[in-house]
């Protein structure tokens, strides 16, 4: 795919809207009738807008004896091929207006494709889809403790540290691969104060779990705060059972 970049000079010789075509002098009343070799980038240089001093200094002077006061200048252009020595001779045509290019053109159309650039090849990335089975292994709860904590404390009692050490054994005897910990509060306090008291119940048991050889990498502790009541009740009413942590043995 090939396209012309947006500052480049026209390619057409046909005028614009409301403007006479630009007219071309017979390429043999040049003064360099054997025309001058170019490269496409240089001449992909000149813009519209440009001043005389500005095309000179790329062009050189104009080829044909308009003068360099005449608003018109011509030029014979030599392209390569690229077969060889073999080239073509294009005729370009600048017209300026207050001594600046406001309008190019070529006299043979095609000549304008010669200085224009291929765009960039951007290669489509490689989609490659692939189906994989993925075999997931379903939760089965094997068993819940319950270890109670007293009013507003994070403390294990012996009831607890008992609840634990049984919940220990059974994991072990059942392999368990996953324990998940759960904190709880009862009612008797604002929301925020009973959040951090069951997240501080469940590090509690997550610590003595730990101390009895189960890996916290094998855990998952949370807390609920007065969320997830063992007995609903009303705000602000003390409730032992909900004051708990919940272990969860699953395989």
């Amino acid at each position: 795919m090939k396209i012309a970049l947006a500052a480049i000079l026209l390619v057409s010789s046909s005028a614009a809207i409301g403007q006479a075509p630009l007219k071309f002098p017979e390429a043999r009343h040049a003064w360099l009738a054997e025309g001058l070799f170019l490269a496409p980038d240089t001449v992909r240089q000149v813009k519209l807008g440009m001043t005389k001093a500005q095309v000179r200094a790329l062009l050189g002077p104009p080829h044909f004896s308009e003068g360099l006061m005449a608003s018109g200048w011509g030029y014979l252009i030599n392209f390569r091929t690229g077969q060889g020595v073999e080239f073509v001779t294009c005729q370009m045509k600048l017209q300026f207006t207050a001594g600046r290019v406001e309008r190019a053109a070529w006299r043979d159309p095609a000549c304008g494709q010669r200085i224009v650039v291929a765009a960039p090849v951007i290669p489509t990335p490689e989609i490659i889809t692939r189906t994989e089975i993925v075999k997931e292994r379903a939760d089965i709860v094997i068993k819940q403790y319950s270890v109670l904590f007293p009013f507003n404390s994070d403390a294990l009692t012996g009831q607890g540290r008992t609840v634990i050490a049984e919940a220990v054994q059974n994991a072990r005897a059942e392999k368990a691969r996953k324990t998940t910990v759960v904190g709880s509060a009862d009612r008797s306090g604002s929301d925020a104060y009973n959040l951090g008291l069951s997240n501080r119940r469940a590090k509690a048991v997550a610590t003595a779990l730990t101390a009895e050889g189960v890996s916290l990498a094998d855990a998952v502790v949370s807390s609920t705060g007065e969320d997830e009541a063992a007995v609903p009740t009303p705000d602000g009413i003390r409730e032992a059972a909900n004051r708990r942590v919940v272990i969860t043995l699953i395989r």
